[in-house]
């Protein structure tokens, strides 16, 4: 008996002292990692970590790292691509507070780049929205100089600061601020990560126009607003657009730019649009996207549910027409009717006056045509 009182002692003692190693060599390891997580070269290395341990179809490079893991750091250049989807930055800086990590939340307390460019060559999808869970909360406040979305089309913004906030169940981005074009715009967002996918969208801004030469640009207010839900079969997405000068209305100049614009879009359909009406005065499109071309457009159109489809009235006039090359639109008035049934479009009525411009040497030949009716044209 007593000598198996004494093995029991022995074997609690070896025990004892096993589980003292085994928490002295943990902790050992957990300090020599959070030393090692602490370096100024451990972010470069987890980055090359992270690459080797990446799925096949994705690809991920950086170049000019420096910083740690634990605080964050910089990147001259990095590169990620999964499939057809490529996102490159450069002077990308970043910092983060790791103690969130532990509470469940990524939480970026600044990333900046200096360039940030997005493509995405895949097929177009029969299913546009799709669910956006993410795998923890997360708080990023961002600032990029200069966002490029290669197209097509290809645009860029400029000056984009916000912050972004993920919950685990909706997607929220506040005072957010971005140049397009001629506009300065401030966006307020919600999304829904899982269906029905709520959207509540409110974009406000300013919108310098130029005028005449020996006028001061106009300066115009812009607002847009969307609701609706975006995922489902019942999905509904009410738009509306407002565009006009700055001052009281009884002290605008009759004759300014200016443009409205009201729908009604049903994601989950083949087709769209359900519903739309607009109008516009003086609307110089390269104002408000800088690849279009320079018009000053009055008219109106409106869309309306027809069966299974819509119908769709437009009314043109262009004062500004000119050829493509100087980046005018050759036209210069038009009004037609429109229809789509069943998967295709058709135009049985089309009354152009169009104005076609080409520059031959130092030539302008101008070729209008009449008023006669267009071929009906369908496609389906």
């Amino acid at each position: 008996m007593r000598r198996l009182k004494i093995l029991f002692h022995l074997a609690g003692g070896a025990l004892s002292l096993a589980q003292s190693i085994a928490v002295s060599v943990a902790l050992a390891l957990a300090l020599g990692l959070l030393f090692w997580l602490q370096t100024e070269d451990s972010l470069e290395q987890g980055l090359r970590i992270a690459a080797a341990v990446l799925p096949a179809d994705q690809h991920l490079q950086a170049q000019g790292v420096t910083g740690s893991l634990l605080s964050g750091g910089h990147m001259d250049h990095l590169v990620w691509q999964k499939g057809a989807l490529m996102v490159e930055g450069s002077g990308v800086t970043i910092r983060w507070d790791w103690h969130a990590v532990l509470e469940g939340e990524l939480r970026v307390t600044g990333l900046q780049a200096r360039t940030l460019r997005l493509s995405d060559r895949s097929p177009a999808s029969d299913s546009p929205f799709s669910e956006l869970p993410l795998p923890m909360r997360a708080d990023v406040q961002f600032s990029v100089d200069r966002f490029e979305w290669a197209g097509p089309p290809a645009w860029t913004i400029e000056g984009l600061h916000g912050h972004y906030r993920y919950d685990g169940s909706t997607h929220t981005v506040r005072d957010t601020s971005l140049r397009f074009a001629d506009g300065n715009y401030d966006v307020q967002a919600e999304l829904q990560a899982l269906e029905p996918m709520a959207l509540t969208l409110n974009l406000r801004g300013h919108v310098r126009a130029p005028v005449t030469i020996q006028q001061k640009p106009l300066l115009l207010d812009a607002q847009a607003i969307a609701h609706g839900t975006l995922l489902g079969p019942d999905a509904s997405v009410d738009v509306a657009v407002d565009l006009q000068p700055q001052g009281r209305g009884g002290d605008r100049v009759l004759g300014l730019m200016q443009a409205s614009l009201q729908a009604t879009l049903r994601p989950a359909r083949a087709q769209p649009i359900e519903r739309a009406q607009g109008h516009w005065t003086a609307l110089n499109l390269a104002t408000l996207w800088p690849q279009a071309p320079l018009t000053s457009l009055s008219g109106q159109a409106q869309v309306l549910p027809d069966g299974k489809g819509w119908r769709g009235e437009v009314q043109l006039q262009n004062n500004a027409p000119g050829p493509l090359d100087q980046q005018r639109l050759p036209l210069d008035s038009a009004t037609a009717s429109l229809e789509y049934r069943n998967g295709g479009g058709c135009y049985p009525h089309c009354r152009p006056k169009g104005l076609v411009v080409r520059r031959r040497r130092r030539e302008v030949i101008r070729v209008t045509h009449s008023n006669g009716p267009c071929q009906q044209h369908c496609r389906g």
